[in-house]
């Protein structure tokens, strides 16, 4: 009876551990994207160049914060933006590439923030997915630079960077491009 009485103790106290770090993620990824509205505005916006102009002013805007996790979901929701501007114009694949390039630069820093807040909330969460690399060897490779497709794939591997594809078979097919 007490072992069982435990038992739901423990689930009680993993339910509310989970609880408070699905909290403060959620927390977190809503001041990253929603502190701006980002999308909204620039679905109001007439002009491919008001856009781009709004895009940089959010960029510089976020340069400023200190917190990364708020930074990687706020990089991450640029670099979206930008890919959505790339269809009108293949030009914004630089400017893409230069977020998503200073994303996988803060991804040491995220990953070591990421399991301090897990630990700090009692968490045994393995690592999140963290999807830059991919967007970035993606448009790399769609911009006619397999090199550097091929770089940044290696380096997610040496950093360990979980995401849901394999850059080893990434890399093979980047090879073949040669």
């Amino acid at each position: 009876m007490f072992g069982l009485f435990n038992n739901k103790k423990n689930q009680s106290v993993e339910r509310d551990k989970r609880l408070k770090y699905f909290i403060e993620m959620t927390k977190r990824r809503q001041d990253s994207v929603n502190t701006f509205g980002l999308r909204d505005e620039i679905n109001k916006l007439k002009t491919i160049k008001s856009k781009e102009n709004k895009l940089k002013t959010v960029l510089n805007e976020v340069e400023q914060k200190s917190d990364i996790v708020m930074k990687h979901f706020s990089y991450m929701h640029i670099a979206s933006e930008y890919k959505r501007l790339i269809k009108e114009d293949p030009k914004y694949y630089h400017h893409q590439i230069e977020v998503l390039k200073k994303d996988c630069a803060l991804f040491p820093r995220f990953i070591h923030q990421e399991r301090e807040d897990n630990k700090n909330l009692g968490n045994q969460h393995g690592d999140p997915n963290y999807s830059s690399f991919r967007e970035l060897a993606i448009a790399y490779e769609r911009t006619g630079e397999i090199e550097e497709a091929i770089k940044i794939s290696r380096k997610a591997i040496e950093l360990g960077v979980k995401d849901n594809t394999s850059f080893e078979n990434r890399i093979k097919k980047l090879e073949k491009k040669l």
